[in-house]
């Protein structure tokens, strides 16, 4: 599949297509079979996503050059992408429109800023009915974690090996059926950074 779009940020709506297809490569205007364009005026963002004969318009209000500007920006461009390739394929995903972000990590951030993240995830971003509800899961899981106390450090462990590898995914790593050799020696080395890490607790 051949996508063109103008946006700032085109292997995000890369990210999109690739839940549809498995080969996507960006290009000039002239050779897309799928696009993403957008206009701003005053303010507002207009997107619109031509896909396999269907199209989608997503606008939002986005001022301003700040950070919640910019996420906003991306949400609405990934999401009128989304709902094009939804309505030319026939398809829909269970993550809906999302890609490269922890599902928790945007949940969290709407509820920091007022919104139901809930109703968010199911009748904005397209994300499944099921998934919400593991979302929700996990969020009560990790209740307590994310709170700040005094005398306490967080520690990052990445495992780098998954069931499936997502095309759109940026963390270094691979498919743990493919790389079971290096499970074993993997975990020897974490539990040896772990006892040495601690002595600096």
């Amino acid at each position: 599949m051949k996508l063109f779009t103008d946006v700032n940020f085109p292997t995000e709506i890369q990210d999109v297509a690739k839940l549809f297809f498995a080969d996507v490569l960006l290009c000039s205007p002239e050779q897309a079979e799928c696009s993403l364009t957008h206009t701003c005026a005053d303010g507002v963002y207009t997107y619109v996503a031509q896909a396999l004969g269907q199209s989608a318009v997503r606008s939002v209000s986005a001022e301003g050059d700040g950070l919640q500007s910019v996420r906003l920006q991306k949400r609405y461009a990934k999401l009128a992408m989304y709902e094009a390739l939804c309505r030319g394929t026939g398809k829909s995903m269970p993550w809906g429109s999302l890609t490269g972000i922890r599902p928790t990590r945007l949940a969290c951030q709407l509820q920091s800023e007022g919104e139901n993240w809930q109703k968010t995830f199911v009748e904005l971003l397209g994300v499944s009915p099921e998934k919400t509800a593991l979302t929700a899961d996990i969020l009560q899981c990790q209740k307590g974690l994310r709170d700040y106390r005094e005398g306490c450090a967080d520690l990052y462990v990445g495992i780098p090996f998954c069931v499936s590898r997502c095309s759109y995914c940026s963390f270094t790593g691979g498919e743990i059926g493919k790389m079971q050799k290096y499970v074993q020696p993997y975990v020897d080395v974490l539990r040896r950074e772990v006892r040495e890490t601690v002595q600096f607790a």
